[in-house]
Parts: C-alpha cells; sequence; structure tokens
C-alpha cells in the first residue's frame, strides 16, 4: 500500500483550524506530524478532526510549542520528549503507526528557535537559547542514532528551524551565519544526514529551491524571501519506499495562514 504523511508547523491549531481542516479534507494524508499546536493536550480540538477518521497523539503545551501526530491507523508505543533530556517544553512526540500489514515509526519534531521568534535571520549570539537548541539538536542525533539499531521504518518530520544549503534560503551570502542559518546549526542538522537520514525533498528535488518558512513582516511570501526549515526526514529502510516529497504552498492561501507551509511525501509500505 501507498500512504501519504505531512509535516506542518500550523503555529497555533486554533488560530488556523477552519483552513486546517479543509486542507486535511483535501488532502487526506494517512499521517500528519503537527508542531507549535500552542495548546495544552485537554483543548486540542479533537472532535471536527476525529470526524476525518483520524487517531490522535498529542503533547500540548500552553501557549507555546506543542506537537501531535494524527494517524488514520491505530497509534501505539507513545514516546513523549527526547530520551534522557530533561525539557520543560513540549518539542517532540513519536509512535508506532499499525498498518494493516506492517508498521512504520514516526515522529513530530520542534527544534527550538534559538533566540526569540524575531531573530531568525539575525547575527548570532552565544546565548543559554542558542546552547539549548545545540543541547536539543545533540540528543536528538543520539536518539535517531539509536532507532537506526532497529529494523523499522522511521520517518522524522518537523520544523527543525535550520537550512541546510544555500539553495534552501533566499539570500545565502547576507544570512550566512545568521540564526537557522549558521554553520553550527548547519553542523548539527548534517550530523543526522551523515548517519543515514534522507532528506527526502532535497533528495527528490535537487535543484528546486522551494521554502517552507516566510516571516510574517515585510510581504516576505509574496517577495518569496523565505527559508526552506520544514523537512520529512527517512532512516535508510524508510528511503528506498519514497515515491515523492513537495512543499504544499496552496495551503497557505487562507486568510488565517500559518507562516510556514507543509511537506508531504509518499511512500510504499
Amino acid at each position: 500500500m501507498q500512504i501519504k504523511i505531512a509535516t506542518w508547523n500550523v503555529n497555533s491549531i486554533k488560530a488556523r483550524l477552519d483552513g486546517f481542516l479543509i486542507w486535511l479534507k483535501n488532502t487526506s494524508p494517512e499521517i500528519v506530524l503537527l508542531q507549535e499546536i500552542k495548546t495544552i493536550s485537554e483543548n486540542f480540538p479533537k472532535d471536527p478532526i476525529a470526524d476525518l477518521g483520524y487517531n490522535m497523539a498529542i503533547f500540548g503545551q500552553k501557549t507555546y510549542n506543542g506537537v501531535a501526530i494524527l494517524s488514520k491507523f491505530p497509534i501505539e508505543d507513545i514516546v513523549e520528549n527526547l530520551p534522557h533530556f530533561s525539557d520543560q517544553q513540549s518539542r517532540y512526540i513519536e509512535a508506532l503507526i499499525a498498518l494493516p500489514d506492517a508498521a512504520i515509526r514516526v515522529a513530530s519534531v520542534y527544534v527550538p528557535n534559538g533566540g526569540s521568534t524575531l531573530d531568525v535571520g539575525q547575527k548570532i549570539n552565544e546565548t543559554t537559547k542558542f546552547q539549548y537548541k545545540m543541547d536539543f539538536f545533540t540528543k536528538l542525533s543520539e536518539h535517531a542514532k539509536k532507532r537506526l539499531e532497529f529494523n523499522e521504518s522511521f520517518i522524522i518530520g518537523g520544523d527543525f528551524n535550520v537550512a541546510n544549503e544555500n539553495i534552501d534560503v533566499y539570500d545565502s551570502a547576507s544570512l550566512k551565519n545568521t540564526l537557522c542559518f549558521h554553520d553550527d546549526e548547519k553542523f548539527q542538522f548534517r550530523k543526522l544526514l551523515n548517519m543515514g537520514y534522507g532528506d527526502l525533498f532535497r533528495n527528490l528535488n535537487p535543484y528546486d529551491g522551494n521554502f517552507s518558512w516566510w516571516d510574517y513582516r515585510g510581504n516576505s511570501l509574496k517577495l518569496n524571501k523565505g527559508m526552506r526549515i520544514d523537512y520529512i526526514l527517512a532512516s535508510p529502510l524508510a528511503m528506498d519506499n519514497i515515491t515523492s516529497c513537495l512543499i504544499d504552498n496552496k495551503a497557505l492561501e487562507v486568510e488565517k495562514r500559518s507562516d510556514h507551509a507543509p511537506v508531504i511525501c509518499e511512500i510504499k509500505i
């Protein structure tokens, strides 16, 4: 069977709910990995999403952060927070999706920004927030490496808050070593690639300069002054079965849009 997996930083599920439900109905991915839901788990809008046939695993947080997994198949073996990482913020959730004749493990991750939300594209200062980002990446890499010891397909989708290559930003010269395009951040991200995880969009679209995030300020979306900081990564076993990956910019054609676009892949199981 072939299934569709999407990842999307919705930037508040309640604020974007109407547009999100339309997208969910029209796109109908079997699995959705959400970031920045910005609500506690109890207040997540479960009913209208369940009406569309989804089970849910939610790791929420009031006002900030929060991640979730939606699936048309049963969700099992749920993990909240990265193992061996003391984190007060809800940034990682993982689960096993029980398909009719197989299983696939998925994770939704929201890597820390490294500064305030207004700092993207600004010069880096060595701050506690930036160190938190580096520590989070380290634990994410350790966990992802451990997962490769298991004989299973593993998909990690989310907002990684780093653009990896020059083609992933609108102006690589002016943005060099700024937040979300800093060499230290790229080094941490590339650890995941070097251990065997595939960046699905880039692997299947090697010359495509599409972005996944645009600042709300400065008419950035219309001017296409963006960054590609949202990814779907696949373990080697999963990578062999990927058939497509795209960034769904049409999802932003709504009145109350997120500042991120969904990334969607298809995989044969």
